[in-house]
């Protein structure tokens, strides 16, 4: 799993390079900003995982203490085979 605030755009070299290889958990859902500053309007923040594993949930909510949304993610991991 890789995930933080890239400070780049969904259209960024650092989350295109990644969307390649692994699966994006935020483009699974409603496409949400997590910059508070900008209305929540600006996405930043990003979750990937390794095909190995299955995005089961996502969702933003907003923290006291930062100008970021706190992301949370749950997965399900595919037993190899």
């Amino acid at each position: 799993m890789v995930c933080g605030d890239f400070n780049d755009t969904p259209c960024g070299y650092p989350a295109r390079n990644l969307r390649r290889r692994l699966t994006e958990f935020s483009n699974r859902w409603p496409l949400q900003g997590s910059f508070l500053p900008i209305y929540s309007l600006l996405k930043i923040d990003y979750m990937f995982c390794s095909p190995t594993l299955r995005p089961l949930h996502y969702e933003l909510n907003p923290t006291p203490w930062s100008d970021h949304k706190m992301q949370l993610g749950e997965v399900e991991i595919h037993p190899c085979p």
